[in-house]
């Protein structure tokens, strides 16, 4: 049996406030259970450069210490201890901004980036032929799940075609993608007749998946639920998410929180 985990799931982690150190660690000891595609490995390091443009966008933008005064309290010490602390601030703003921007150029700086590039190493990697290519061309002009919503590309399409020639076993898809999980029951379906192998599961969670393995992973639990679009959101708990449109530089989904209005990109 292999794992398949789509490209959102590793993005994820640019947008979680979840500790990730131990999971990376996870992916790295069980990498040679994934499998992936070039498609995959295409996605990961197109958009995270984005990812890491947006959470510095962020960073910068976020509220700045401008203490109200009059002249009255200018002259207070305390004031005095207020400026002092605002520019310290400033200070170390610039510096962790200074950080992001090292982090978006090296990618050997990146332990997110580190831990892909190693489980792509160790997993079962698939790389797609002409022939998965027009069958995926074919896929996304009947309109046969999985599709790519852009109508100018076929990622999700040419992922599915690779598994089902290349992967040739067991298969468990860990996937954010609404098109995976609304089809599920099709997708396990076309896999046995095509692979004439088993889909045994098909949804949002690595710690599910991996629990067919014996496997169990607090933090990776905990991961998920805070990056999933189908789960909580990390700023208000809530879970109601809405795509709300496309980040023109980015090109990549924009998920939009229904209670506080907090926002995730999505592939």
């Amino acid at each position: 049996m292999r794992i398949y985990i789509d490209t959102n799931w590793f993005l994820a982690f640019y947008q979680s406030v979840t500790e990730p150190a131990s999971v990376l660690e996870l992916l790295r000891a069980h990498a040679h259970r994934i499998v992936l595609t070039d498609q995959t490995h295409l996605e990961f390091y197109r958009n995270r450069g984005n990812l890491l443009q947006a959470a510095r966008k962020k960073l910068f933008e976020s509220a700045e210490p401008k203490p109200w005064t009059v002249s009255v309290l200018k002259e207070m010490d305390e004031f005095k201890a207020v400026a002092r602390a605002r520019d310290q601030y400033d200070a170390a703003k610039r510096e962790l901004l200074g950080k992001v921007d090292a982090l978006i150029a090296n990618e050997r700086s990146d332990p997110i980036a580190q831990t892909f590039a190693e489980v792509w190493l160790k997993c079962k990697a698939l790389r797609a032929t002409d022939v998965q290519i027009q069958s995926a061309r074919t896929r996304k002009l009947r309109g046969k799940p999985p599709t790519t919503n852009n109508r100018n590309t076929i990622g999700d399409e040419l992922i599915w075609e690779c598994l089902l020639d290349l992967c040739g076993e067991d298969l468990a898809v860990v996937s954010l993608d609404s098109d995976f999980l609304d089809h599920a029951e099709m997708l396990k379906d076309e896999y046995y007749r095509r692979a004439d192998r088993h889909l045994l599961y098909v949804g949002r969670n690595l710690s599910e998946a991996l629990g067919k393995f014996g496997v169990r992973s607090k933090e990776l639990e905990e991961l998920e639920r805070d990056t999933d679009p189908g789960n909580r959101c990390r700023d208000c708990g809530d879970c109601r998410w809405e795509p709300v449109g496309t980040d023109e530089k980015s090109g990549l989904c924009i998920f939009k929180c229904g209670s506080c209005g907090a926002e995730i990109l999505v592939v």
